[in-house]
This record gives C-alpha cells, structure tokens and sequence, in this order.
C-alpha cells in the first residue's frame, strides 16, 4: 500500500486541496492585477488623446500642440 492516498511521502487528499485552492487564488489575484493594468493604461491612453486633440471647429481638429 506505499502508492495509496495518505501513505507516507505522498500529500493527502486535504494537502493537495489546499494547494489547489492556493494555486486558484494566486491565480485570480494576477487575473485581477492584469485587469487593473490594462484599465490604468486605457485611462492613460484616454488622457494622452483628450490632451494631443483640441477641439477648434465642430468639422477641425487643431494637430499642434
């Protein structure tokens, strides 16, 4: 029985389910991390093109800056 569950040198049931569950949540937080990214550079990138871009004429963009 040295390959059934709960022998000695081998995780259990419990340990290996912790793990995974530890694995997930690393997981998630990057997922979330890489979210918040892509937002601050979308905001960014919002910001730099209301800034390059005035308005002069509702038909004219004035490209000098």
């Amino acid at each position: 029985m040295s390959n059934s569950i709960g022998s000695v040198g081998t995780p259990g049931f419990a340990t290996a389910y912790q793990s995974a569950k530890t694995d997930q949540a690393k997981e998630v937080l990057m997922l979330k991390k890489m979210q918040d990214n892509q937002k601050m550079q979308g905001e960014s990138a919002m910001k730099l093109l209301d800034s390059a871009t005035s308005v002069v004429s509702a038909s004219k963009i004035d490209v000098r800056v």
